[in-house]
């Protein structure tokens, strides 16, 4: 049996980089038996050494991290959005969910046309796809909000920024979010962000949050998910997310996320 069955929409793995203490979660795109596609941006000294791997070198991988969208609560018509990295995710999403259900949207946002990606694989599932870019060198000018419309839900995957936007122009949806991430799997809390359910891990209880779970039965305004993270070892957070108000300045929070700063460089 193939490692397809381990994973659902859209999980991620955590990927060892040779000479650097933590390994880097990075989305998966498409599983198909036992190959994995994973589609990353380089942005920093880790992404930049696993761009020098070659064909048939190994890598270490925890698979099967995270939780995915919840399908059975998606109502006929969603439309699903994607931006910049947050868009191989959705691919994984749209070749199940079009083989179950023919009527949904997409939208994928890119910052310009040589940033387009995956663009040919999306239309060979036989999906409407309108894709934008942020200087309109292709498609719609414009983010995809520019574009979204009233719709009354939506599966998104993207910057935060973008998640916002969406987040405003749906009655309901899920929102897969990015972060920085320490072990994977929920036990160093370096990735906790408050939201009005309380704190939580993005990578044990999410990625993927419901909108209920995000602004609770209080309102509908989102709350402010990022949280200043830039005290040092030694120094109080004014708010400490991984240790749930224990406020000193050598919590177990506040020394991962420094230790992790320094790797994720």
């Amino acid at each position: 049996m193939g490692i397809a069955r381990r994973f659902i929409d859209p999980q991620f793995v955590e990927v060892e980089i040779p000479g650097k203490y933590l390994r880097r979660p990075i989305s998966v795109c498409d599983v198909e038996g036992d190959q994995l596609t994973l589609i990353y941006k380089v942005l920093g000294q880790g992404t930049e050494l696993l761009s020098y791997k070659e064909e048939g070198e190994y890598l270490s991988l925890l698979t099967g991290l995270g939780n995915g969208y919840d399908l059975s609560r998606v109502p006929d018509h969603p439309v699903l959005c994607g931006g910049g990295v947050g868009v191989p995710p959705l691919y994984y999403l749209c070749k199940n969910w079009y083989r179950k259900r023919s009527t949904l949207m997409w939208l994928l946002g890119f910052r310009s046309k040589e940033d387009v990606f995956f663009e040919e694989e999306f239309r060979a599932l036989s999906v409407p796809i309108n894709i934008t870019t942020e200087d309109g060198s292709y498609g719609a000018k414009g983010f995809v909000t520019s574009i979204l419309g009233q719709h009354d839900y939506a599966l998104c995957c993207g910057p935060e920024p973008m998640l916002k936007a969406v987040y405003q122009g749906v009655k309901d949806g899920q929102f897969s979010f990015e972060e920085r991430m320490g072990c994977g799997f929920g036990a160093c809390m370096g990735c906790s962000r408050k939201m009005k359910t309380g704190m939580k891990r993005i990578c044990k209880d999410g990625p993927v949050f419901s909108m209920m779970r995000l602004h609770g039965k209080e309102g509908r305004k989102m709350v402010d998910l990022r949280t200043n993270l830039s005290a040092g070892v030694g120094q109080p957070f004014d708010s400490c997310l991984g240790c749930y108000g224990f406020r000193t300045g050598l919590c177990a929070c506040s020394m991962t996320l420094n230790i992790f700063g320094l790797h994720f460089l």
